[in-house]
Order: C-alpha cells, then sequence, then structure tokens
C-alpha cells in the first residue's frame, strides 16, 4: 500500500520530523483514516512507535543542550539540567502520546506500561516547574498516583505519591489498607520495614489484622517480638532509598523533609 511505502522510505531517508509526519498519517487524526481504515496498523501500534521516537528525540535533545550549556561561565549543572528539562518538555507531546496508546490499546499490559510512563513523565514535568505553575501539575500526579493505588497496581512511584503526599492531622487519618498493602507489595523497601514495625506495635492506632486473616496470609504476618519492631523501623528508616520528591511543599510524618 502506498502509505506503507511512504512511512518505509521515509524512515530510511528522511528525518525524524519526517518519520514522524509520515506515521501521524496512519492515525484516526489523519484526512485519510476512515478512507483507509482496516488496511493500516491499529492505532495503537503507531502511537507506540512515535512515543518510542519521541523519547530518543527527547533524550539526545536534554544530553546535548546539557553538554553545551554546562561549559558556560557561572553554569551550575543542577540549574542546567532543570532549565533544559522544562524547556523540552514545555514543547514536548510525549504526555498526550502516553495517552492516546492508554487509550487505544486492547492490551492491559500496554496499557499499565504506558500508565506507569505517563505518571512518571507528569512528576517529572512537576520537579522542574517553577512553583507558580506546580499546583495544577501536582494535581494531576496526585489524581494519577491515586489511580493506581485504588486499583492495587504495583507502581512504586504511584504509591509513595499517595502516602507521601497526604495531608493528614493525625495518624488515625491514614487508610491502614493502603498502608498494609504496600507492605505486602514492597516488602524490601526501608518504609515497607519502618510500616510492619509500626503497624505491629502498641503505638499504631490502627486494629492489628485479625488472628483468622494472618493464619489465611502468612507474608503478612505481624506476629513479631518488640526487638524485630524496633531492628525493622530502626533498618528501615536508615537505609531507606529517597526518591527525589517534585514537590518541596510536601513532608511526611515517617522521614525527614526531601528536597526539590
Amino acid at each position: 500500500m502506498a502509505v506503507d511505502k511512504l512511512v518505509q522510505f521515509v524512515k530510511e531517508h528522511g528525518t525524524t520530523a519526517q518519520h514522524k509526519r509520515a506515521l501521524e498519517v496512519q492515525l484516526p487524526t489523519s484526512p485519510i483514516y476512515d478512507f483507509l481504515e482496516g488496511r493500516l496498523p491499529h492505532p495503537s501500534h503507531t502511537y507506540v512507535r512515535l512515543a518510542e521516537i519521541t523519547e530518543n528525540e527527547e533524550k539526545e535533545q536534554i544530553n546535548r543542550e546539557i553538554g553545551e550549556r554546562r561549559t558556560r561561565l557561572g553554569a551550575r549543572i543542577v540549574q542546567v539540567t532543570a532549565d533544559v528539562k522544562r524547556e523540552v518538555y514545555d514543547r514536548s507531546s510525549l504526555e498526550a502520546l502516553y495517552q492516546s496508546v492508554i487509550d487505544w490499546s486492547n492490551d492491559d499490559g500496554v496499557r499499565r506500561e504506558y500508565e506507569e510512563k505517563l505518571l512518571q513523565r507528569a512528576y517529572d514535568t512537576l520537579a522542574v516547574l517553577p512553583p507558580d505553575r506546580k499546583p495544577p501539575k501536582r494535581q494531576q500526579v496526585m489524581k494519577m498516583a491515586h489511580g493506581m493505588v485504588i486499583i492495587k497496581h504495583p507502581f512504586d512511584l504511584a504509591w509513595r505519591i499517595e502516602l507521601e503526599w497526604t495531608d493528614i492531622e493525625r495518624l488515625e487519618g491514614w487508610d491502614v489498607g493502603v498502608l498494609r498493602d504496600f507492605v505486602e507489595y514492597f516488602p524490601d523497601k526501608g518504609v515497607s520495614k519502618v510500616l510492619k514495625g509500626y503497624l505491629s506495635s502498641e503505638l499504631s492506632p490502627f486494629p492489628t489484622v485479625p488472628k483468622q486473616v494472618e493464619d489465611a496470609e502468612e507474608d503478612r504476618d505481624i506476629s513479631i517480638s518488640l526487638e524485630e519492631r524496633l531492628l525493622l523501623m530502626t533498618v528501615g528508616y536508615v537505609f531507606e532509598d529517597q526518591p527525589r520528591h517534585a514537590d518541596s511543599t510536601r513532608t511526611v510524618w515517617m522521614m525527614p523533609k526531601i528536597p526539590c
């Protein structure tokens, strides 16, 4: 088919921008899509390819710009990196491409993968935005993370955002189900060790897991000694792998404030 030949020719002989434009001819937004639907690749495959090309393109652009600017007099690598990423992200179509993959794909695995990519990109964008532009992006990130937690999708970033960015007045304000699920899904995390020790201690305001549930779920067993609880909480706190926090206005009770 002529469209296939066009895409292949541009891929081999054209620029990256030309290749992307040729692929866009195969999308539902193209004026010829209605006439060729059924003979073109499924939109999800084309969106995946566009996302992959754009990812590589932006990675190269960021590395190139950082390399050029870091040699300027007075340049600070941290600030240069943030500035370059913000400029590239502001012009980027990657979030829209990720969302299109999610909307069009019939493969649950692909959708979950691109939901993770979308959250990670939104979080990375939030990290480099100036304070006056953070609020709407923060809300987007929190909404996506909460959605993953609701469906119990074990993506670490989503659960950490849910735990660390939740505003509560008292410890009782936490959803103990979320805390216990976090311990179950990420047992090797330092925060999980802290939580496991805390939830099984007399300090916890939450009821312990009923005995019958304990027996049925041995992997959630919280019948541990006082010494083991203290060790879990100490080791978990000291060796916790702190993620870069995208929102410097947030703190969390279980760990020190994490700067941007």
